[in-house]
């Protein structure tokens, strides 16, 4: 609601208000079409402000390709982790995993955090495998030649460590009496 003249004739006398700057009631148009206004093809739309803000330079980027409808390739598989409460991806093949669905160009897959603690105490260097291999059915030179070796989840190397440590503590005793 505009105000009355006089008030704003007062207003402007002190400054407040300025007769020269007063806002029109159209929105300040734009040079052209915007790219990404889904109302070009209108022909009663022009773009104005509103539509550069809402769809031009400042667009927000698209969103990301949701992998969860994504069938996973062969050896891989979703695994629960206890700790955090989400979940991981595991490939039984190269025992590798990935917070993120391996086919996911953000997916970092790399060895388990055992192996790699395992590594960094024997000083061996064992790289990831980011190969994915094809599915069932496909008969390529490299599926025949490829030996099917299931590695241990990083939850069971870990308590099979723990075991093997404590026989060992259990066999050096036994030699010790």
């Amino acid at each position: 609601m505009p105000l009355p003249p006089a008030l704003q004739a007062r207003l402007a006398k002190r400054g407040i208000i300025h007769k020269d700057k007063e806002k029109s009631d159209e929105p300040a148009k734009v040079d052209g079409p915007v790219k990404g206004c889904p109302n070009t093809s209108n022909p009663y739309h022009t773009c104005v402000e509103y539509c550069l803000k809402r769809y031009g330079e400042n667009a927000a980027a698209p969103q990301p390709k949701d992998f969860s409808t994504v069938p996973l390739p062969v050896g891989w598989y979703l695994v629960p982790d206890p700790s955090s409460g989400t979940s991981y991806y595991w490939n039984t093949l190269t025992n590798q995993v990935s917070w993120h669905h391996p086919l996911d160009p953000a997916a970092e897959i790399t060895l388990p955090s055992s192996v790699l603690n395992n590594q960094k105490e024997s000083h061996t260097d064992i790289q990831p495998n980011r190969q994915i291999l094809a599915p069932p059915g496909v008969d390529t030179e490299q599926d025949k030649e490829q030996v099917l070796s299931i590695g241990k989840h990083p939850s069971l190397i870990k308590g099979s460590q723990k075991r093997q440590e404590a026989a060992v503590k259990r066999k050096q005793e036994k030699g010790d009496d």
